[in-house]
């Protein structure tokens, strides 16, 4: 494995989902099959990791999917380091990675969009891409939701299944 990530929008998803992610290891939680399923998919195929090697738990949150590994973890820690950059652009990288946010920590209300436990500078990221937030009991609402799924619809799992 290289010392360096190289970025692609899978890469960026990827980034995404485990910057959310709530376990120690390499992982997503999530009750819709579909994420679960992108997350092992592009983990076997762009990372070559074992099936055998990726554990699976349910949880009452979900289905956990995760495996373990030091250097592509080291990697990823990396990538996030510099995400203020990677990710100032509106383009495929900064939509696939807000995609995996959106996938394991995002849902929808009446006509709302909104990511639980939204990070300070996500939030200042998708202001840069002109994306407002408004704060309400945890929940950072989209206030443009519409576009904002539109620029993540592309690679969001969950929102083309």
């Amino acid at each position: 494995m290289s010392k360096k990530l190289k970025l692609s929008p899978d890469v960026a998803y990827m980034l995404g989902i485990y910057s959310y992610s709530e376990c120690d290891a390499i992982g997503v939680i999530s009750k819709e099959e579909a994420v679960s399923a992108k997350f092992l998919k592009l983990v076997m195929d762009k990372y070559g990791v074992e099936p055998n090697r990726i554990l699976t738990e349910e949880t009452e949150h979900g289905t956990l999917s995760y495996f373990y590994n030091s250097k592509l973890k080291k990697l990823f820690d990396r990538a996030l380091e510099r995400k203020a950059v990677i990710f100032k652009y509106k383009n495929g990288y900064s939509a696939s990675y807000f995609a995996g946010i959106f996938d394991v920590a995002g849902g929808s209300g009446t006509r709302e969009y909104y990511i639980k436990g939204l990070k300070k500078d996500d939030a200042l990221l998708m202001e840069k891409l002109g994306f407002h937030t408004r704060w309400k009991g945890g929940r950072a609402y989209i206030m443009n939701g519409v576009s904002f799924v539109a620029f993540i619809k592309p690679f969001s799992a969950r929102l083309r299944g």
